[in-house]
């Protein structure tokens, strides 16, 4: 079929037309085992080439090199493959830290908390008509959800128990730092201690029974 040209419009369908392709590949005879060399050759005959003039064709591609034989298959080529690795797989998404969320009876108190013990910022905001109290320590956000009596929300478990244990914060002299947080009420659930050579960490109970730690990480051994 013969379309009409514009400027532009052959790269446009060219990645158009490769990332459908790539979209489709692999998906015939889907009950049988493809090595990641069998998936790319397929995927590599799948994709829809854009020749000029501006023809669209079905063209299988050898597997080997040198097979690009033109232009119009380096403008197919890159949108059909750009979301697969070497072998044929999807490379890992990106993933980023974005928050802890704490339940808790009283988010501003929690707050509060983390603000005299650790110097944490309070950001108080309002979400869909309600107040809404967030943390900000240590450059990482902490959410917090209100808990109501009747929401059916389990109380804390007491530590240790299995799955999320505790959250660390790193420090640079520990021993003063906890002198400091004993003054303020602090319970240590572990004292400061060298666990190994290099680092010295302890561990506190913080509001609704959270296990915080605090380390201190000689340079050397980082």
């Amino acid at each position: 079929m013969v379309l009409p040209a514009e400027n532009g419009t052959t790269a446009r369908i060219g990645r158009a037309a490769g990332q459908a392709a790539c979209a489709n590949a692999g998906r015939t005879n889907i009950g049988a085992a493809r090595t990641p060399a069998e998936s790319c050759r397929n995927l590599r005959r799948s994709c829809m080439l854009i020749l000029f003039p501006p023809i669209i064709v079905r063209t299988s591609l050898s597997s080997g090199r040198g097979c690009l034989r033109n232009k119009a298959v380096a403008l197919a080529i890159p949108a059909c493959l750009g979301s697969h690795g070497q072998n044929g797989e999807r490379p890992m998404p990106d993933y980023k830290w974005d928050h802890v969320h704490l339940r808790t009876p009283d988010p501003e108190a929690t707050a509060q908390w983390f603000e005299r013990m650790f110097g944490a910022e309070i950001i108080r905001s309002t979400q869909q008509g309600k107040p809404r109290v967030d943390i900000r320590l240590g450059g990482a956000m902490i959410f917090t959800a209100q808990v109501n009596s009747g929401d059916g929300v389990n109380p804390a478990p007491v530590t240790p128990y299995q799955g999320l244990d505790h959250f660390g914060l790193a420090v640079s002299g520990i021993d003063a730092i906890a002198a400091d947080l004993r003054k303020k009420g602090v319970e240590f659930t572990k004292e400061p201690h060298s666990p190994r050579p290099g680092i010295k960490i302890c561990f506190l109970k913080g509001p609704q029974g959270i296990s915080i730690e605090l380390l201190d990480r000689d340079p050397k051994y980082s």
